[in-house]
This record gives structure tokens, C-alpha cells and sequence, in this order.
């Protein structure tokens, strides 16, 4: 799915100016915070983000956001073929 987002201008001024970088930054925030929020799983979040699962715990240590693991998280990696049976 392809989604437009419009950010006013004043906003977009904190943003990276590197078109490509500023697309990754906004998913990344994006998926950190719908993670804290326990809107998406850990392999959602992470996929959202476009970063491994080692980097994207990297990225939410840095904001300090607990990493919950819970049986839906679990699932999904089963799913995914990240977790061995």
C-alpha cells in the first residue's frame, strides 16, 4: 500500500532534507511509537521501519521504550521463520 502523507512546512524544517532519508525517518518514528503504544507487534513495528529486528530494538533502546514480547509478537516471528521450533 502507498499512502501520501502532507506535512505542513514549518514541520517538515526538523525533518531530514534528503527526500529518501526523510521518508525512512518518518516510518521509523512511526513505528516506534505505534510499538510503545502497543498498536503493532514487534515484527510489525520493525517491518514498518524497514529495519532488522537486531536494529529496530537498537532504535527503540535509544528512545527507551521497553521491548514487551509477547505470544502475538511470537506468532508473528514464527510466521515470519525468525524463530526455530
Amino acid at each position: 500500500m502507498k499512502m501520501v502523507l502532507e506535512i505542513p512546512d514549518g514541520l517538515a524544517a526538523v525533518l531530514p532534507q534528503d527526500d529518501a532519508e526523510r521518508g525512512r525517518h518518518v516510518l521509523l518514528e512511526l513505528a516506534c511509537g505505534m510499538f510503545a503504544t502497543g498498536r503493532l507487534t514487534h515484527a510489525q513495528a520493525s517491518d514498518l521501519a524497514g529495519l532488522g529486528r537486531l536494529n529496530f530494538d537498537h532504535e527503540l533502546g535509544r528512545r527507551e521504550i521497553p521491548i514487551r514480547y509477547n505470544p502475538e509478537d511470537w506468532k508473528d516471528d514464527l510466521a515470519a521463520g525468525m524463530c526455530g521450533e
